[in-house]
């Protein structure tokens, strides 16, 4: 039986316009999914690239080799230019992957840090790992890619949100926060208060 839904979820999905994997579980709820199909759909119709989403939960890739064998198992099967966030759901790791014939589009790990990561929960919370903050996480970072792809390949994408400067501003203010926190924490630890000495 998991032979089935391993086959199932490897081959189908490439079968045809879809372009959310395996999401078995429904972490990636099903508003987020019809977004990301309806505009990777466009994409690939206006330039030719290819941008997925891989809720990777119906396995459990606990090592680093094991989730990279998995991404070369479906990277193998995508015609460049490609795209592909991967989810691992279980292990709770996050992986951007893009073809080498792209590699001027975007930065991943930018990509990452700066628009995915501070939208994540902690992984050792796991009752915040919720289906809408997973969903909010993934596509914010997925339509800021889209935005990239659409400046590299000056076209513009209609089923996207609304190109405007909102994101990276959120982007600026969760960042500012959190070095005032930074900040804060070491001016406490660094100069304690001291009672005044008559």
């Amino acid at each position: 039986m998991k032979f089935f839904w391993l086959v199932c979820f490897l081959f189908l999905p490439l079968m045809g316009e879809v372009f959310v994997l395996d999401n078995q579980t429904g972490l990636f709820i099903p508003k987020s999914v019809d977004f990301v199909n309806k505009l990777s759909t466009q994409i690939k119709h206006k330039t030719g690239f290819s941008l997925y989403v891989d809720i990777v939960d119906s396995l459990d890739l606990p090592t680093k080799d094991g989730r990279i064998a998995y991404e070369k198992s479906i990277l193998f099967k995508i015609t460049p230019p490609y795209s592909v966030i991967f989810f691992f759901a279980k292990s709770k790791k996050v992986d951007i992957v893009l073809s080498d014939d792209a590699k001027n589009i975007f930065d991943t790990e930018r990509m990452f840090f700066d628009y995915m990561a501070p939208l994540l929960p902690d992984p050792k919370k796991e009752s915040e790992f919720t289906p809408n903050r997973i969903s909010a996480a993934i596509l914010n970072v997925y339509s800021i890619i889209a935005d990239k792809i659409s400046d590299s390949y000056n076209v513009d994408f209609d089923q996207n949100f609304p190109k405007d400067k909102s994101r990276e501003v959120v982007y600026y203010i969760i960042w500012a926060m959190l070095i005032v926190l930074i900040g804060l924490f070491a001016w406490v630890y660094f100069f304690p208060n001291k009672k005044k000495q008559r």
